[in-house]
């Protein structure tokens, strides 16, 4: 783990229509690079997996943004259409850009 790790709950605006997703950012000081990535069907962006990429990638100095898809959010266990998924992942990506 990298000696000062940063880590902040987000919310992220989807759309009016789609509403706001959670999202957890962490970054190792001097970060480069940002990687974007969304849970699997089964679970949301606090599984112990995703935990463990995030740490292990801010080890090697890469910060990370996990998100809930809509339907994770709401606690709903049917995944979102596909339009619904890409504007989270879009949101995502132009948050991250912003961090």
């Amino acid at each position: 783990m990298p000696q000062k790790l940063t880590k902040k709950l987000l919310k992220i605006k989807v759309s009016p229509g789609i509403g706001s997703v959670s999202a957890m950012f962490y970054s190792p000081a001097k970060a480069k690079q940002v990687f974007v990535f969304a849970h699997g069907a089964g679970v949301g962006m606090k599984s112990k997996f995703m935990e463990q990429v995030s740490l292990s990638l801010a080890g090697l100095g890469i910060a990370t943004l996990r998100f809930n898809f809509p339907y994770m959010e709401k606690g709903k266990k049917m995944p979102d259409p596909r339009p619904v998924c890409i504007a989270a992942i879009k949101a995502a990506v132009e948050k991250a850009s912003k961090l």
